[in-house]
């Protein structure tokens, strides 16, 4: 069983949570226990083409291209950023991922020599 802390409106609680259900929070400040039928879960990530695999990209266990800190993949020419290589499924981290792509597309066009 797993056992985490938060706070609540100036207080604190503990929660215990069995697997995947919240089953209740003992608040700190004395009030009665909440008992919680709140359900979490991890749905399963599919690649929605097969341009990755065509492409011969690594991808992760849980099925994301693999991708480095600066969003280049194992490919060194192919780059990839967004839903399809991260479980943080946001606009914000999409356009977060994608300039960081674009700034090292456009550092390594201005040093490549020709």
């Amino acid at each position: 069983m797993l056992f985490h802390a938060y706070s609540v409106y100036g207080g604190s609680c503990t929660n215990s949570i069995d697997k995947t259900l919240v089953k209740l929070i003992n608040l700190s400040h004395g009030d009665d226990a909440c008992d919680f039928g709140i359900r979490y879960a991890r749905s399963s990530f599919v690649q929605h083409c097969t341009i990755p695999e065509t492409l011969e990209c690594e991808m992760t266990d849980q099925g994301y291209i693999k991708t480095d800190s600066y969003q280049k993949t194992t490919d060194h020419v192919i780059f990839a950023s967004g839903d399809n290589t991260t479980r943080m499924r946001t606009v914000a981290n999409a356009v977060a991922m994608g300039t960081t792509a674009g700034r090292t597309v456009n550092k390594e066009i201005i040093e490549e020599e020709f």
